[in-house]
């Protein structure tokens, strides 16, 4: 159990945010959490834990808030808006979760440093699953004090944490990376497989191969054994997400460089989204590669 006197707030109790956040509380953090769907707060009011109605009154109580939330837009809401973080009285740091791309990670870090409030710039992977199990990769940017002071929050959601520097939108630079390297995985695998199975060879024996071979990669270990080869489909990212993800790399890439395969990447998700929407999960990129390749 944890002893320190600090209250923890926590904003958006999503498919990552709440098994989280539940992770806080069953270590003994003192927490209050608020969600703008008043449905998802109904289990931690069951739980006696305190349920606000907006981030202002989060940074009334919180020493530190922590959010998990969709996008940038809901990210420079939730901290500038009328009833944003900023408004509050007793919150001395920041810390987002979320993919929100270096622009509104460092137009945020320099809003609440104007008002003495840091930020750390903390994007996570590992899914659901690892938000479960407490062993999210977190990255990690912003003042190394501060790092230190609240690792303890972070080692109780991540098993591998890294700090990357004091500049703000350093960790997201390394998320986009990731979740665009992740992208290419995905579907690169998707035609490998389709190709595969066309010529008559078993989705799980390639796999399998593929996992003892030089070709394994992310969508090989993970997406396709749990939710590719069963049909379920829900590996728990959805397929707008990815698209915002790729659209912020890009953004970041052009600013300074030439891209090379990424808009073509952006590209095909994207037209995956059209076809099935935003809402799906991303492993349905598999179902759009295999359409996609017919002659």
């Amino acid at each position: 159990m944890y002893s320190g006197e600090v209250t923890v707030g926590f904003i958006g109790l999503g498919n990552m945010g709440n098994p989280i956040v539940k992770r806080l509380i069953d270590a003994g953090f003192k927490t209050v959490v608020h969600d703008i769907r008043e449905e998802a707060m109904i289990e931690f009011q069951s739980r006696g834990i305190v349920c606000l109605k907006s981030p202002w009154e989060v940074a009334q109580l919180a020493n530190v808030v922590l959010a998990s939330l969709p996008g940038p837009r809901e990210v420079k809401e939730v901290v500038v808006g009328v009833n944003g973080l900023i408004h509050g009285g007793k919150m001395d740091t920041f810390i987002d979760l979320s993919t929100t791309g270096v622009r509104v990670a460092r137009d945020v870090s320099k809003v609440l440093k104007e008002r003495g409030i840091e930020m750390l710039d903390a994007p996570v992977s590992g899914g659901v699953e690892g938000a479960r199990r407490g062993t999210l990769t977190i990255m990690v940017s912003g003042n190394k004090d501060v790092y230190m002071k609240y690792l303890p929050i972070l080692n109780i959601i991540g098993k591998n944490i890294h700090y990357v520097g004091e500049k703000p939108g350093l960790a997201q630079v390394m998320k986009l990376i990731n979740n665009m390297l992740s992208a290419i995985a995905l579907v690169a695998t998707s035609e490998g497989i389709i190709l595969g199975l066309r010529e008559g060879l078993d989705i799980k024996t390639m796999i399998d191969i593929l996992n003892v071979s030089s070709g394994r990669n992310s969508a090989t270990q993970d997406k396709f054994p749990k939710s590719i080869i069963p049909g379920t489909f829900d590996y728990g990212f959805k397929m707008g997400l990815m698209v915002k993800d790729l659209e912020l790399y890009i953004e970041e890439v052009k600013e300074k460089l030439k891209p090379i395969i990424s808009d073509c990447l952006l590209d095909v998700w994207r037209q995956a989204e059209k076809k099935y929407g935003a809402n799906v999960d991303f492993t349905w990129i598999f179902k759009y590669i295999a359409e996609a390749m017919q002659l």
